[in-house]
Parts: C-alpha cells; sequence; structure tokens
C-alpha cells in the first residue's frame, strides 16, 4: 500500500508536466533513472566538481569544456557528469505487471520509477521537450553532437523519511571519440516551474 500510494502521488504531481509521454526513449531503450546525475542533498558532489572554478552546479553547462571549466568525465566519488547510456540498467517489467518491491515500474502515463537504494526509488518524468538549439546556449563549449534536450522532473529517496525534487535540463550527447550517448546535466534547479523561469529569463 505505501509503495501505491506513493507512486499515486507521484503520478499526480506530474500532471502539471506538458509532454505527451513522461517516459526519455534514445535508440528505442527507455532511458533508466539511474542514467540522470543527481546533485546530492549535502551537495558535495557539485561542490568538489566546481572547485578551484567560478562555474555554479545551476549552470554546469557553461563550464562543461570550457578553459579553466569542467570536464564532462571528471571523476567525483566514483562517478562523472556525463553517463554513458549504455550502462544504464535496462528493466522490463510494465507498471501492473511488476511486483510492488522489485523495480523497473514504467508507463508513458505514469513515468519510471526504479529502486536504487534499499526500499528506495529514483522516479523521473519529461516535463518538456526542448529544442535542439539550446543545447548550444546551455553548454557553449562542449564539442560533442547534442542529440535530444529535455527538462525532466525528478524524484529521489534512499529508503528514509526524506524526498529530494529536481527540475533539471539534461542534453543526450553523442561522443564521437568513444561513439557512445552520454547524458549529460545541463542545468539544476528544485522544480520544473524554477527550469521553465530560467528557461525564459534566457529569452528575454
Amino acid at each position: 500500500m505505501k509503495h501505491t500510494y506513493t507512486f499515486l502521488s507521484l503520478f499526480l504531481l506530474s500532471s502539471v508536466v506538458n509532454a505527451s509521454t513522461l517516459l526519455w526513449k534514445a535508440d528505442g531503450k527507455i532511458i533508466h533513472p539511474s542514467c540522470f546525475y543527481l546533485k546530492w542533498s549535502s551537495d558535495d558532489n557539485y561542490e568538489e566538481l566546481v572547485e578551484g572554478t567560478n562555474c555554479t552546479a545551476e549552470e554546469i553547462g557553461q563550464c562543461l569544456g570550457r578553459e579553466n571549466g569542467i570536464d564532462i568525465y571528471k571523476v567525483v566519488y566514483g562517478g562523472t557528469l556525463a553517463i554513458n547510456i549504455a550502462d544504464c540498467p535496462i528493466e522490463t517489467s510494465p507498471i501492473g505487471e511488476a511486483d510492488e518491491e522489485v523495480s523497473g515500474k514504467f508507463n508513458p502515463k505514469y513515468g519510471y520509477m526504479s529502486n536504487r537504494e534499499s526500499r528506495g526509488y529514483t522516479w523521473y518524468g519529461v516535463a518538456q521537450t526542448l529544442p535542439l538549439g539550446l543545447c548550444k546556449r546551455l553548454a557553449p563549449h562542449v564539442s560533442y553532437k547534442c542529440r535530444d534536450i529535455r527538462l525532466v522532473e525528478i524524484y529521489y529517496n534512499n529508503g528514509g523519511t526524506a524526498t529530494w525534487k529536481y527540475g533539471n535540463i539534461y542534453g543526450l550527447f553523442s561522443d564521437t571519440d568513444s561513439g557512445h550517448e552520454v547524458m549529460v546535466p545541463l542545468v539544476n534547479t528544485r522544480s520544473v516551474k524554477d527550469a521553465m523561469a530560467y528557461i525564459k529569463a534566457l529569452q528575454e
């Protein structure tokens, strides 16, 4: 019952988004929640990422690939900003056919919830598919080709009582050096509303 209530609550929250499907697909594969690099509640990972630069977590894309900025493959606490989507888990159990304790619940209408920690979860839903031209505006120094860019609403819970909410913009890039498709955070905010306000400010 707890899992059902949580999932219903997330669906109601996600109903504010405008995307025709809450799932993000690339090359026929549904993007898994662990493909999205998140800013920790402690900020420790981003604090180490931007250390020694004038970069900010909120506008991280502006610093990626820039001289005296941040390499998208910089390793912090064992992880990198750029995540190869081929390395993300693949799960095929749709909502309604998976046990409540099983990771891998996804549906175009309800988003995607997956267990990352013991009895915790990460949920995401695509809020907006954005114009490709925005990639160059948000990550002007990344040389790789941007294939897709979207505003994503994410909820993360590590099994405790607190749940963290994000409204982040991610770009999917083709790394021409490795041949990998990598998911990269470009803007980090606390809500879809904040992210939309940021995009609007760019256009003014």
